[in-house]
């Protein structure tokens, strides 16, 4: 690359930059300095140069730029000019030699010496020009070759691109800023061997180009250009290139198949040693048999399922000798049918369950046997894949299973109770008994049985038959996940005796959105037959209550006449002992005319045939004048009866006689059970449509858990205070018959110790119409009607 070095009249040393390590000098610059050839390598330092062109070169590495140093004597009549350019990896020094003795046979350019016989030394294109381009002198062949050129006349060099084109490597026209002279002369660059394509009378001439940089005074003054023909050379270098490139890509291109290739056999060994170890590790059994019916491949878990080796697997006979083969096929095929039916004609077996048993120990293994032929376009068999897979533990747990589900199923047959269980989604019925059957025919009148319900959705097997109850209540138990009862309902047994039974259904959920519906019945026949007595006794009491009170009405109420006779017409007859005697009888007879009514009032309520007899009045008045009068038993007690409203008149439609008995029992009973020195607040609240009468006491109070029943009929709350009451606990009960026969409603409010609030609600006109009066009423006497209903009251 350094041979045109060779070639210039000038030394050229080349040194590695910051290294400084020398890469090259040219003949010219050993004979200058006297130096050999053997120095390459080394550093400039063991060079014996003058001090001032090492300081010059460590000057131009260190601060990376070009310096230029002029006259440098280095004998009595030889000088030097040193031009020392930084590359990008390289430092450049040119030395140019002058004679004292040839300082008068030089031509001037611009004060600047050049030796006119040098340039005819030169077999190139060479020439000076001054700083703006134009041509000072030149040589022979520079005449020569512009003559050729047709541009003889040429004075300007950057004038020569505008005759003709100047190209780069990359086949771009070069601008004058980007030719090698525009750079010496601008920037003093030795620009050296740059290759230029230059298209002259359209014919292409590649030109290598080297401008040095004339100094004077560390001024660029001109340049010497050297300009050289290489079109025939770089033509075959570049030919030389592009087969070179062609060659590297191609040998790239071999290179990269033969690893491409190196790599698809490393993975080809590499996957069949896996595949092999793959085959020899799964647990199920591999075996690849050829059109002869011969083992071409066989798998470690063949050995281990059959307790064979692999040699003797290559004989059938061993099999045989070792086992009593046979197949679990309900048509009872022998294996010899099964292989001349499926493997000697070519058909896939799938999921064949052999039952090996050992001709020695007995030991039972259950093999599941696949075979795979595969066949060729032209139907020739090339070889069967077969696989074995050892399910013994899984056979085994199977007939376990079906074993206990026949258990199971047995006991649940002999069970007396009816079970039953579905799957949810579906309702697809999974079991059922014997006795659930026999409900089933009962719900639906139709004989069912398990074979006709297993696997099967009830809904649809039931969906055109009664007992739309049932379907009801099973939706809602699993759509809700709540339990539910069914009513009681009978059973007939097959000796006509009925039985009663109460179904449950269960849904638990087993596994995502699935669940697992559990049906069973409790056989309740005991309890059924138990309540049914205790009904049809209550209702022989009820009738006999019922007509002991009716005929106990007539007496009462003659002897009750009887004593208000006496005591309006004898009264100044009557001595103050009599006087008390007929009072305690009075009394007693309207405890009794009380208990015989609520008694009556209670059954005809039970009947559904009580009487409503609605007239208009105004509730408020009626009201404050019973509050008035049951004061004086409030006042016994040392009780304030306190009464209140929102409006001074309401005038409401509803039945008078039963309001004025519901209002007198709700008293009666907050003054029984308020202890003395308290209060109770009777509060009528007037909206449009209806009115609220609340009876509020500071009594004992009801416990929380007895409130839901204390409208039962016979209930006290068993308390110090309640046992010392009097009656037979029917008021309250009277009360919630005669709030349902009116369509009102009646809340309870209540606390231990802090007393009850008891709020009743009725419309201002009654919904209910009016019937018939069959009770005669005892009296129309306000006064009287508070005597009877206070007559408890000690």
């Amino acid at each position: 690359m350094y041979k045109f070095y060779e070639s210039i009249p000038f030394g050229v040393l080349i040194l590695g930059k910051e290294t400084l390590e020398v890469e090259y000098l040219n003949n010219r610059f050993s004979n200058i300095f006297n130096i050999s050839n053997n120095i390459i390598g080394k550093k400039i330092s063991n060079l014996y140069l003058p001090n001032a062109i090492i300081d010059a070169i460590c000057y131009c590495d260190c601060n990376d730029k070009d310096c230029n140093l002029r006259d440098i004597k280095i004998n009595s009549s030889t000088f030097i000019d040193i031009k020392i350019s930084v590359k990008e990896n390289t430092l450049e020094v040119f030395i140019n030699e002058i004679h004292e003795d040839s300082k008068n046979n030089i031509d001037i350019i611009n004060d600047y010496i050049i030796n006119t016989k040098l340039l005819e030394a030169f077999p190139y294109f060479i020439c000076t020009t001054d700083k703006e381009g134009n041509i000072k002198c030149m040589n022979k062949k520079a005449h020569d070759s512009l003559a050729k050129a047709g541009i003889e006349d040429l004075k300007n060099l950057f004038h020569f691109i505008e005759v003709y084109n100047l190209y780069n490597d990359y086949g771009e026209i070069l601008r004058i800023k980007e030719i090698p002279l525009y750079a010496t002369l601008n920037q003093g660059s030795c620009m050296v061997n740059k290759v230029l394509l230059c298209n002259m009378n359209h014919e292409n001439f590649y030109i290598e180009v080297t401008t040095l940089p004339i100094i004077n005074q560390d001024s660029i003054i001109g340049s010497i250009c050297i300009l050289k023909d290489i079109t025939e050379s770089y033509a075959n270098i570049l030919k030389e290139k592009k087969e070179r490139e062609k060659f590297l890509a191609l040998s790239t291109e071999l290179k990269t198949k033969c690893d491409i290739i190196g790599i698809l056999r490393k993975r080809e060994q590499e996957h069949l040693m896996h595949l092999k170890d793959v085959i020899n590790n799964i647990s199920e059994g591999i075996l690849v048999i050829n059109d002869n019916h011969k083992i071409t491949l066989c798998n470690n878990a063949v050995c281990n399922i059959l307790g064979l080796k692999q040699i003797e697997l290559l004989d059938y006979n061993n099999i045989v000798r070792k086992y009593s083969i046979s197949t679990e096929d309900k048509n009872d095929k022998s294996l010899g049918k099964y292989f001349n039916k499926y493997h000697m004609n070519n058909v896939s077996i799938k999921n064949l369950v052999l039952k090996l048993k050992d001709n020695n120990s007995n030991e039972l293994k259950y093999i599941e046997y696949s075979s795979n032929p595969i066949i060729k376009s032209s139907g020739e068999l090339v070889y069967t894949i077969i696989t074995l897979k050892d399910i013994t533990d899984k056979k085994l747990n199977e007939i376990y299973a079906e074993e206990q589900s026949e258990f199971v199923k047995n006991v649940l047959n002999t069970l007396d109770i009816p079970i039953s269980v579905l799957d949810y989604p579906g309702f697809t019925n999974r079991l059922l008994n014997k006795k659930f059957e026999q409900i089933l025919t009962t719900l639906f009148d139709k004989k069912y049985s398990a074979d006709n319900i297993i696997g099967k959705n009830i809904l649809e097997v039931f969906s055109s038959r009664g007992n739309d109850e049932f379907i009801k209540k099973l939706l809602y138990s699993v759509e809700n996940n709540e339990e539910v009862v069914l009513a009681p309902f009978s059973v007939k047994e097959a000796n006509e005796k009925e039985k009663y039974y109460k179904m449950k259904i269960t849904p638990y959920k087993v596994k995502g959105e699935n669940k697992r519906i559990y049906i069973h019945g409790i056989d309740v026949t005991e309890e059924t037959n138990h309540n049914l007595q205790l009904e049809r006794i209550n209702r022989m009491k009820d009738e006999f209550l019922t007509i002991v009170s009716h005929e106990l009405r007539t007496p009462l109420t003659i002897i009750y006449s009887s004593l208000q006779l006496a005591n309006d017409i004898y009264s100044d007859e009557i001595t103050p002992n009599i006087k008390k005697t007929l009072n305690r009888i009075n009394q007693n007879c309207s405890r009794l005319l009380k208990l015989t009514n609520n008694i009556m009032d209670i059954s005809k309520a039970e009947e559904k045939m009580l009487s409503i007899n609605n007239k208009e009045f105004d509730v408020v008045m009626e009201s404050e004048k019973i509050v008035n009068l049951v004061n004086f038993y409030g006042r016994e007690k040392s009780l304030n009866i306190i009464f209140d409203t929102n409006e001074e008149e309401c005038k409401v439609v509803i039945d008078k006689q039963k309001y004025e008995r519901i209002l007198l029992n709700l008293l009666s009973n907050a003054i029984k059970y308020t202890p003395e020195n308290k209060r109770i607040y009777v509060l009528i609240d007037v909206k449009e449509d209806y009115f609220t009468l609340t009876i509020k006491d500071e009594g004992v109070g009801i416990p929380e858990d007895k409130i839901d029943c204390i409208f039962d009929r016979c209930t006290q709350i068993d308390s110090t205070l309640s046992r010392g009451a009097e009656g037979l606990g029917l008021g309250l009960t009277v009360v919630k018959k005669f709030m349902e026969a009116m369509k009102g409603s009646i809340y309870v409010k209540s606390k231990i110790a802090q007393g009850s609030e008891f709020i009743v609600v009725l419309d201002r006109k009654s919904p209910v119409p009016n019937s018939i009066s069959q009770l005669a009423t005892i009296s129309e006497n306000c006064g009287d009607i508070v005597n009877i209903e206070m007559s408890d009251i000690n």
